[in-house]
């Protein structure tokens, strides 16, 4: 029988999708959980739905909020993918990161190619509203938070 754990999470915000994605819990040790858990109107917090693929944007740790998971949800089988992206505009270089969970293995093309997607495809634009069709991936990498 599973235990139930309280985890945050953010609710997609798309129409018609109800999925409820789970964040990894703030760790001090581990920066990137606490930018996770912490978003801001500067420096928002995307999410790649692990159902419905669209993009949902938290900025601000109100829209936050901690729902009970079992604790299979929070084993390693469930990585959160990080997909990063960089201005590529003289003088810029602002990253853009979304996140995905996801219980399936995504090879970095397809995370890519899907972030980039939800972003607006080529019409993808950095914080400062440069077009990242200038820039270049960073790169996606997968972490067990």
């Amino acid at each position: 029988m599973a235990c139930l754990f309280d985890s945050p999470s953010v609710r997609c915000k798309q129409k018609g999708c109800e999925v409820v994605n789970r964040l990894p819990v703030p760790n001090h040790l581990d920066q990137e959980t606490i930018r996770i858990n912490a978003p801001t109107a500067s420096e928002p917090l995307r999410i790649l739905c692990k159902d419905c693929w669209r993009l949902s944007t938290y900025s601000g740790p109100q829209e936050i909020s901690t729902q009970p998971f079992p604790d299979i949800a929070l084993s390693g089988e469930t990585p959160i993918y990080l997909i990063e992206f960089v201005c590529g505009e003289s003088g810029c270089g602002l990253p853009i990161r979304v996140y995905k969970r996801d219980t399936r293995v995504l090879p970095e093309n397809v995370a890519i190619y899907h972030a980039r997607a939800a972003l607006g495809g080529l019409d993808a634009k950095c914080p400062a509203g440069h077009f990242l069709s200038k820039g270049r991936d960073q790169g996606c990498s997968s972490s067990n938070l």
